[in-house]
């Protein structure tokens, strides 16, 4: 589905800027090449093609008398929760709702199976869907559209770039503050996504007051309705398309827009219906109840997910945002966890050492010692990296979400294990410390040292045990040190304005816990500027 917004100004619901037309995207006259994206297993992505005409095609099978009157019901929604209710089907000329009809006849004939999985799906995020909407003044069944434009699949995407359950194109999420990056996308967030949507809807509610119309406007852009309006001097949506024939060609709305209403209509008859029609209706008990969680930037999110005992995909499944197995590196997030997971999770991210770029501290868990990055060169291939790393070539594909194709200059996470330490460092100019490449006769105690650092420091650093034999050729980091570190013992540290527990114990690279037993503070209670603090240092 193709979404166009720019910045704009949601009158008095919404605090915002100035609206304005936004450019307009190309058209389509059939919509197919949905591509729904969905994790299979944990090292493997399938998509289900999605190649629907518009509209579909009369199977020629009659309607039964069930289908019959549940399609001959008015659809009416409410302009808001609170007000009388408004019956829309007035607007439906014989022609349209014979396009309803056919829209409907599919999802219940050839489509049955998908709608039936779109049910299922709509038993994790329709009651969030519903409470936003609600609380917004939005008819709760304008939710609906979330089946329309994606089956309920926040891991959608369409041919044109359109992501997540509302199917938002890159610039319209951007709009509307959802991040986009190397390291997420929260068009794919569910619940975030769907706040966007809301706000969307109810702007352009307030700019036609009238739900077809806006909807109309979510799928083609407000620029194109409102030209529509202006030149056949129309009063609704289906008032448009009885004279769409009288505009100029890439003035008339296109096909995929002129379905798409009834569309959505079909879809509202099914839902008001289901169990006259034979479907299984949602079970929301079914529904995981999730928490949400702050995550740091440079958290491992694997080490997370093990922690409060997710696999993998089951975490990518809460939190389809992620890009990567490691939190972006400049903002905070927003992870989702069964809520009997919460306290385990924010435990763990509260002692936690994060993740930096090039130098990653052992996390005390030698099967996962963290990740680091690397840049992508000339030559370079997915299995090649892989290989040199001592790595499945699944996991380096799982923890970038990528396939075989590289530029260069891509960054790419990889994980650090105990097999592949000698290879990870490549870059001599690494800001947390300094890159020492061994040579014949070193050995920790005496790199220590050299560094004035501590033979546990380099050991965390890289990885490997301290009584570990260095090979020449080895590269190893040393680790920055604070210049409060002067020397091994115990620091004195007098809390600044802003400090956090968690903030001094990244300075020293030691845990919360440590500084709470070392001080025999309550980590509930907050630290105040001007507070002294024992550190100890090895």
């Amino acid at each position: 589905m193709k979404k166009q917004l720019v910045s704009f100004c949601f009158l008095s619901l919404i605090v915002g800027c100035a609206a304005q037309n936004p450019p307009m995207a190309k058209d389509e006259e059939v919509e197919s090449n949905i591509i729904l994206s969905e994790h299979i297993s944990e090292d493997l992505e399938t998509t289900e093609m999605i190649q629907l005409s518009v509209p579909p095609v009369d199977d020629g099978t009659p309607l039964t008398k069930a289908e019959a009157e549940a399609l001959g019901l008015p659809v009416i929604l409410s302009e808001t929760t609170s007000s009388s209710k408004l019956d829309l089907e007035a607007e439906l000329a014989p022609e349209d709702k014979m396009a309803v009809e056919l829209h409907f006849k599919y999802f219940t004939h050839r489509g049955r199976a998908s709608f039936e999985r779109y049910l299922k799906r709509l038993e994790q995020y329709f009651p969030y869907i519903k409470s936003v909407f609600e609380r917004r003044g939005i008819p709760v069944e304008i939710g609906y559209l979330a089946l329309v434009e994606s089956g309920f699949n926040p891991n959608a995407v369409s041919h044109v770039g359109a992501t997540g359950l509302w199917q938002f194109m890159p610039y319209t999420g951007k709009d509307l503050g959802l991040r986009i990056s190397w390291w997420i996308d929260e068009r794919k967030d569910p619940y975030k996504a769907t706040e966007a949507a809301a706000e969307y809807l109810l702007w352009l509610y307030a700019r036609y007051e009238n739900w077809y119309l806006a909807i109309a406007a979510y799928n083609a852009g407000p620029g194109k309705i409102s030209r529509a309006l202006d030149k056949t001097s129309s009063e609704g949506f289906f008032d448009i398309l009885r004279k769409n024939h009288t505009l100029s060609y890439k003035s008339q709305l296109r096909l995929e827009t002129r379905q798409y209403v009834p569309k959505f209509i079909a879809v509202v008859k099914i839902m008001r219906n289901l169990k006259a029609l034979g479907f299984e209706e949602p079970n929301f008990a079914n529904k995981v109840e999730l928490a949400s969680v702050q995550i740091p930037p440079n958290t491992d999110l694997s080490k997370l997910a093990s922690r409060v005992g997710l696999s993998w995909r089951e975490f990518i499944e809460y939190n389809p945002a992620y890009k990567r197995q490691v939190s972006p590196n400049n903002i905070y997030t927003v992870a989702y966890i069964p809520t009997q997971k919460q306290t385990i999770a924010m435990n763990h991210i509260a002692n936690a050492i994060p993740v930096t770029n090039n130098y990653i501290p052992r996390g005390g868990s030698s099967n996962n010692g963290g990740w680091f990055t690397y840049k992508v060169k000339q030559g370079d291939t997915l299995s090649q990296i892989a290989s040199r790393y001592n790595l499945p070539l699944s996991v380096v594909r799982r923890a970038n979400n990528s396939k075989d194709t590289l530029h260069i200059g891509q960054q790419l996470v990889l994980p650090r294990s105990a097999q592949n330490t000698r290879h990870v460092a490549h870059n001599t100019n690494v800001k947390s410390g300094t890159v020492h490449k061994v040579v014949k006769g070193d050995n920790l105690y005496d790199l220590a040292k050299k560094y004035s650092t501590s033979v546990n420091a380099i050991a965390s650093a890289n990885n490997i045990s301290e009584k570990s034999l260095l090979r020449p050729g080895q590269t190893l980091h040393i680790p920055k040190r604070s210049t409060q570190i002067a020397k091994r013992g115990v620091i004195t540290y007098t809390v600044k304005h802003g400090d956090t527990i968690w903030g001094i114990a990244r300075k020293f690279n030691v845990s919360v816990d440590k500084i709470a037993q070392w001080n025999k503070l309550n980590t509930k209670v907050a630290i105040k500027a001007g507070d002294t603090l024992q550190v100890y240092i090895n």
